[in-house]
């Protein structure tokens, strides 16, 4: 079991993700970390501009768990405030225009806790009457058991 840590405002994906100096900048790389039952990533407020797939599962017993900190106590270098995962465009704050995205993807991954995010901005606006353009917070297409979100907006 393992602790990573996750900063969009300081981290660096080159950096091993093992302390609040060492944060990842991505959320994506804090799971990729996090293959082991008990890990926990902790992530820092700011907007993450990315989309997150499972790769691995926790147990019964060891979740795998992503905890949002939105009062920065574990990051004593960033401002408290909300932790956004987001698929929109920096500039202009609309989705990047393609149709069925997800924010977190756990298909076929078991025992995992998400606490404290905010995910959004999954789809391009509606273009026709027949739209078909899907958004999804958290999303899977595929048995997945024991998935939990606690304190989350989608």
């Amino acid at each position: 079991m393992a602790t990573y840590y996750v900063s969009a405002t300081d981290g660096s994906d080159s950096d091993d993700g093992s302390t609040a100096a060492l944060a990842f900048a991505t959320i994506g790389a804090g799971e990729n970390a996090a293959n082991s039952a008990g890990d926990i990533v902790y992530i820092a407020p700011g907007t993450y501009r990315e989309q997150v797939t499972h790769g691995y599962s926790g147990t019964s017993g060891n979740r795998i768990y992503f905890i949002g900190d939105p009062e920065a106590e574990k990051f004593p270098a960033v401002e408290p405030g909300a932790i956004r995962i987001t698929a929109c465009d920096a500039a202009r704050e609309l989705a990047d225009g393609s149709a069925n995205l997800y924010i977190v993807k756990s298909n076929g991954k078991d025992y995992i806790t998400w606490k404290n995010v905010h995910v959004d901005g999954g789809t391009s606006g509606v273009s026709a009457w027949d739209d078909t353009n899907n958004s999804y917070g958290f999303y899977a297409n595929s048995e997945n058991d024991y998935m939990e979100t606690i304190n989350c907006v989608a």
